[in-house]
């Protein structure tokens, strides 16, 4: 995770799914934007002002959540941009 500058990598402990996508226009070109959801082990305090990385891709988190409120996994809906 980042905050807005520094990243940690999505590891191997968690996942990654596409949830839904689109395009928009940007400084006169095409710019792409998937929404993911990305579990990962629990981690307490993940805001969105924080960022996820997977090597080179970035993604911007917009929620955070333990699903089950066991403290096992969290699920954050993220929104990766410039694809």
């Amino acid at each position: 995770m980042e905050h807005r500058g520094d990243g940690v990598g999505v590891g191997a402990a968690g996942g990654r799914r596409p949830a839904a996508g689109g395009e928009s226009y940007a400084l006169d070109r095409v710019a792409g934007k998937v929404s993911h959801e990305i579990v990962l082990r629990y981690r307490s305090g993940v805001t969105p002002e924080m960022r996820l990385r997977s090597g080179s891709r970035v993604f911007e988190i917009r929620a955070a959540f333990d699903p089950d409120q066991r403290r096992h996994w969290l699920k954050c809906l993220a929104e990766e941009r410039d694809l």
